[in-house]
């Protein structure tokens, strides 16, 4: 059969407002078996992050490191492969941020039973 296509999906959990951060959560879908994936902030991308990225260090660093994000404006958790929950503070904090968009076509699927 063929292999459900890996995808990662971005949703908005807390609208950014006067009183509240900017919180959106980062899912890879299907269950992808390699390859990688970025992240893209208005007109920046992030380098190729790899399916099982550590939240931390890899997905913050990619995502501070861009222009339209900045250093100490976001926050990343969740465990390596996501869902990853990012929060925006610093700058970005109480404010309504762009939703993240994200490129999986270099995610590996599963391979399907014969």
């Amino acid at each position: 059969g063929t292999p459900f296509r890996p995808g990662v999906v971005v949703t908005t959990t807390v609208p950014g407002d006067a009183t509240h951060n900017e919180v959106q959560v980062v899912t890879l879908t299907n269950a992808p078996t390699g390859g990688t994936f970025t992240l893209t902030l208005g007109a920046n991308t992030t380098t190729a992050l790899a399916y099982n990225a550590a939240a931390a260090t890899t997905v913050q660093a990619a995502l501070v490191a861009l222009v339209s994000v900045g250093a100490g404006n976001a926050t990343v958790t969740g465990a390596a492969g996501g869902p990853y929950t990012v929060t925006f503070i610093g700058a970005k904090a109480a404010t309504n941020v762009a939703l993240i968009t994200a490129d999986a076509t270099l995610l590996l699927p599963v391979t399907p039973a014969p």
